[in-house]
């Protein structure tokens, strides 16, 4: 059983300018200050924390048997949905360990049959989609010699934001002909299910932009060919080469009423 947790802090950078003035010293930004600047900066913070378990079986060299189990969690989501399970299983069959297959052996010396699923989660969105923000906004008009500041009415956001699944189907066979000759290829499907698009049916006469939630999916349909082929000279030199072949396409099958434009 093993555990990860990773957290970032404030990050905080720039340089200030000369004569400028904070609207609130206990949140010291930029974009909340006046008088004149020279720079930028941002300040930013999210922590994701993991928990995994995992279970492997072999049976004689022959059948292989793989199950893993996540619990994911990430501050960039509402508290009630900040944890997620994402299992996974795969597993293999090594034919060129049954009897039957003695007699190819000296042709095709390994075969193996592989079927893996998964799913894990994806988090690299922003940390406030969920949360009514106001921007602040730089004028151009002067009040006692200085800038003055406005702010945005708050955004439209759909307060259950999680996590975005993806999930993954591969078949695979890995085989080797004359001692020399390696082959593996894999045909996969993967789902990005839960994609954070933005909303559906908003009027342009509502007067802000559609607000971002799960209500987008994506599928990949792909396959990966790999040979390569080895030899020793008796003199103990080897030479090695490697060959890959790759296509994928991806599709998105569900994208509110704009899916037909992209």
């Amino acid at each position: 059983f093993m555990a990860g947790f990773n957290a970032v802090a404030y990050d905080y950078t720039g340089v200030w300018g000369k004569r400028m003035e904070l609207l609130d010293i206990n949140n010291p930004q930029f974009a909340l200050a006046t008088g004149t600047q020279t720079s930028g900066g941002s300040a930013s913070w999210n922590s994701t924390a993991g928990f995994f378990g995992r279970i492997n079986y072999n049976f004689n060299e022959k059948y292989l048997l793989e199950a893993n189990l996540r619990y994911d969690g990430s501050s960039k989501f509402p508290r009630a949905l900040r944890w997620r399970w994402f299992p996974s299983v795969s597993a293999g069959w090594r034919v060129s360990q049954e009897p039957f297959f003695i007699p190819v052996k000296e042709i095709m010396n390994s075969l193996k049959l592989r079927v893996s699923w998964g799913s894990i989660g994806d988090q690299t969105v922003a940390g406030s989609l969920y949360i009514p923000t106001m921007g602040a906004a730089t004028n151009y008009f002067l009040r006692d010699g200085k800038r003055t500041y406005s702010f945005n009415t708050p955004g439209l956001v759909d307060s259950n934001i999680t996590w975005q699944n993806i999930e993954t189907l591969d078949f695979g066979i890995d085989f080797s002909l004359f001692k020399k000759v390696n082959v593996i290829f894999d045909w996969y499907r993967r789902y990005t299910k839960n994609m954070i698009v933005p909303m559906e049916g908003i009027g342009y006469n509502i007067g802000a932009t559609a607000p971002m939630g799960n209500f987008g999916e994506l599928r990949t349909d792909g396959w990966e060919l790999q040979i390569s082929y080895g030899h020793t000279f008796g003199n103990g030199l080897s030479l090695s080469a490697t060959a890959s072949l790759a296509d994928a396409l991806t599709k998105i099958t569900k994208y509110g009423e704009n899916a037909k434009n992209i």
